[in-house]
């Protein structure tokens, strides 16, 4: 047995599992969407009406820059996933 048979594998890519508008709801509770630099890109900074911060990545297909506002009628999230991970979520617009 050598060391790689006690590393994590790491196979295929992550893939589109699906795509959608932000809900009614999800809109609602929003008082401000604003792309920001974070640690590894670009990130949508959602900030909620009880003054909640919450940061969705930007997906590889978004057009927007730092400071810009997200348009949430526009906006949509992208549910990527990969075999042995837990999906995770992207902002495009």
């Amino acid at each position: 047995m050598g060391i790689f048979d006690n590393l994590k594998q790491y196979a295929g890519k992550w893939e589109e599992k699906s795509r959608r508008v932000f809900t009614e709801e999800e809109k609602s509770e929003i008082i401000e969407a604003v792309v920001v630099e974070s640690q590894y890109g670009l990130s949508g900074r959602f900030t909620r009406k009880n003054h909640a911060v919450v940061f969705i990545p930007m997906a590889n297909d978004a057009t927007l820059g730092i400071g810009e506002p997200i348009d949430m009628s526009k906006a949509q999230i992208v549910t990527l996933s990969k075999v042995g991970e837990n999906d995770i979520f992207r902002v495009s617009i």
